[in-house]
């Protein structure tokens, strides 16, 4: 899952840590002006589709792939503030997405 976020934009999740990953947090109801809400926009009812408690292995920064739970809450940290920009990537435990 690619997200692109841009400034004065909300990232529209968050992250619980267990022992298995990071558990994707996502509201009830997803703003669509989210990073987020644009990816399940366009990508409604795709095996893409982030949902609910889903588990990141992984996640690629300029092309580094890192599988450090600590490294991704910090980068989801620092998007979260209201003038940053960037792009994550983030590996499912799902197939097609795991490399198990």
């Amino acid at each position: 899952v690619n997200l692109s976020k841009k400034a004065g934009e909300p990232l529209g999740f968050d992250f619980e840590k267990t022992d298995k990953g990071l558990k994707l947090k996502l509201p009830s109801s997803l703003d669509k002006s989210s990073a987020a809400g644009r990816w399940n926009e366009k990508h409604s009812g795709r095996i893409d589709e982030l949902k609910e408690e889903e588990v990141v292995v992984a996640f690629k920064k300029a092309s580094v792939q890192e599988k450090d739970g600590d490294k991704l809450l910090e980068e989801v940290q620092r998007l979260k503030e209201d003038s940053a920009e960037g792009d994550v990537v983030l590996m499912l435990d799902r197939e097609p997405y795991t490399t198990d």
